[in-house]
């Protein structure tokens, strides 16, 4: 797999985020969670080479070999985007969004990665955008489909539609239940993409 959602409980704990493969984080809650692992800036990405020196330098001493450590700056960090969004029907167009999100999505499968999209629930936005990306990968597939290519993600036949979207997404994670503007925006969405 390489398309995750939940709620901000989880983007907290690197392991689980390593364990599943995590490689990028969609953060559509930022007004409300912070991105855990981000980059360093510049001087914490100095200060943590220093510190990295100074620890290798003291195990090999020791004859124990090179230190390991592991900051968010590292070659490890998770690549994030975030989205400033309230969960409103009547604030934010999800639309807005959409291909931002699903760029950063299939740039992430192309290269091997995974990401995880989340909100502060896992129950609106993030359900929202993991219905866009299938409706936008169900096209993909029936344009592919003539031209003698495996189809994108194992879809095959018509176009998926919002409400055939989510009901994916809910397969997967029963909570979802994008709010009524969210609904509206992704329904629309697809009326445009017909």
């Amino acid at each position: 797999p390489f398309l995750f959602v939940s709620g901000r409980e989880v983007v907290s704990d690197r392991a689980l985020l390593r364990g599943l493969g995590i490689t990028q984080v969609v953060n559509c809650a930022g007004l409300h969670v912070r991105n855990h692992f981000e980059a360093f800036g510049p001087a914490e990405a100095a200060e943590a080479a220093e510190a990295a020196a100074a620890a290798e330098e003291e195990e090999g001493e020791e004859g124990r070999g090179p230190a390991k450590v592991d900051h968010k700056g590292s070659g490890s960090s998770i690549k994030y985007l975030t989205l400033h969004m309230v969960d409103s029907a009547h604030v934010e167009d999800v639309t807005w969004f959409v291909y931002d999100v699903i760029g950063a999505v299939e740039a992430e499968r192309l290269q091997g990665g995974a990401t995880l999209v989340h909100c502060v629930q896992g129950v609106s936005r993030s359900c929202a955008f993991a219905a866009a990306y299938l409706m936008w990968a169900s096209d993909q597939a029936s344009a592919a489909s003539g031209q003698q290519k495996a189809p994108l993600l194992g879809f095959q036949g018509p176009k998926l539609g919002y409400a055939e979207a989510l009901a994916r997404v809910k397969a997967r994670r029963g909570v979802a239940s994008p709010n009524v503007g969210f609904a509206a925006g992704l329904t629309q969405w697809a009326k445009l993409r017909a």
